[in-house]
């Protein structure tokens, strides 16, 4: 048998290059979207209300769940299956 290992490596490369080019790319610009949205969540009034541990409580939880969200956007892009 005849196999050529830069072949196997560029053939790798091919099929999976482009998911995790995409992947990276979810998690930079979800990572932005997120950091956006944290501030944004922190400015508004009704937070302002609030007790500042109810607040960082609350905004702990929005974040965490954001990037659960995200992880999981990601995974997916990799083509790991989740059922």
């Amino acid at each position: 048998m005849d196999f050529d290992i830069a072949t196997l490596i560029a053939q790798f490369c091919a099929t999976f290059g482009i998911k995790i080019v995409g992947a990276l790319l979810i998690y930079i610009i979800g990572k932005f979207i997120i950091g956006k949205l944290m501030k944004l969540f922190g400015k508004l009034k009704s937070f302002e209300k609030m007790d500042v541990t109810a607040r960082n409580y609350i905004l702990s939880f929005i974040k965490g769940a954001l990037y659960i969200v995200l992880v999981v956007s990601i995974i997916a892009v990799l083509g790991v299956p989740m059922a």
